[in-house]
């Protein structure tokens, strides 16, 4: 952020820094939330993905799970939901 003269001191002012309610990276997907300014510093924090096993959209099939894997940006949809119906039985 631009530091500017006062107009009453020769001195440039201290460096200032955007607060940590500014986004400096944007989310590149679902299991990537944006990142904030520090707000004590020039440098945004690293790309940080959401952790893995964080649940994310549904993707409508019952035998897969809906999470992040903790490197991806988006929803990963593996294998998964050992025991959960699927199909209801037919009746017959």
């Amino acid at each position: 952020m631009d530091e500017n003269c006062t107009g009453s001191s020769t001195v440039c002012p201290a460096d200032a820094f955007k607060s940590s309610s500014t986004v400096c990276r944007d989310s590149a997907g679902e299991c990537d939330p944006a990142e904030n300014c520090p707000g004590s510093g020039p440098n945004c924090p690293a790309d940080a993905k959401s952790s893995a096993g964080t649940a994310c959209t549904d993707d409508g099939n019952p035998c897969s799970s809906d999470e992040c894997d903790g490197s991806s940006n988006d929803c990963q949809h593996p294998a998964g939901n050992a025991g959960a119906v699927c199909r209801a039985a037919a009746g017959v």
